[in-house]
């Protein structure tokens, strides 16, 4: 979700509306790159396993591409069709992507929880890619669990984790998705 709370996906033109603290440990050049992005509208070119939008920044910043965590990002438009340029883009992008199962969540935590607490209980229980990023106002995480595969001894573990979450009482509220092969964009969960 971006700054106002709509969705993303990839060919969806974004403008950077800010820089992640993450930058603060991050090398001189990484941090003038990102600096100079801020402000300049780029199309999504991908996503990766924590839900971290790839932005190719050639043509207006400079030769560099950037994973940027989506709530420094607002959506400008979502295009009807993609150019020929982007097409061409994805279409190499679909032969080298990796399939994995994908288990996506919201959850609200209460007043007074710790949700970095939350989640270190939620990253030590399996062995699985865990990308989130917190709502502080809001009072909520949202995720996405992945796996590198498409075995289906790791759907089977995704699945029982799915329903672990659901009986283990650490948020206030919680919806979550369905275990589905994971594309190139985020899925979003349903409501429950």
């Amino acid at each position: 979700m971006d700054t106002a709370g709509r969705d993303f996906r990839v060919g969806d033109w974004v403008r950077v509306v800010s820089v992640p603290g993450s930058v603060v440990t991050m090398p001189r050049r990484s941090k003038c790159v990102f600096s100079a992005a801020v402000g300049k509208t780029f199309q999504i070119e991908a996503f990766n396993e924590v839900g971290f939008a790839e932005l190719d920044l050639h043509g207006k910043v400079g030769p560099d591409t950037i994973w940027i965590e989506p709530f420094c990002l607002a959506r400008t438009r979502r295009p009807t069709r993609y150019s020929a340029r982007f097409a061409r883009i994805l279409a190499i992008r679909k032969r080298f992507e990796r399939p994995r199962w994908s288990l996506s969540y919201k959850a609200r935590y209460g007043n007074g929880t710790n949700p970095m607490r939350l989640l270190a209980r939620l990253n030590r229980s399996l062995r699985l890619g865990h990308g989130w990023y917190r709502l502080e106002k809001r009072r909520e995480i949202h995720g996405t669990f992945t796996t590198t595969d498409r075995r289906l001894s790791s759907r089977r573990q995704l699945e029982w984790f799915r329903l672990q979450l659901k009986k283990s009482g650490l948020f206030h509220s919680l919806r979550i998705g369905r275990v589905n092969q994971a594309s190139n964009t985020p899925a979003r969960p349903p409501h429950e």
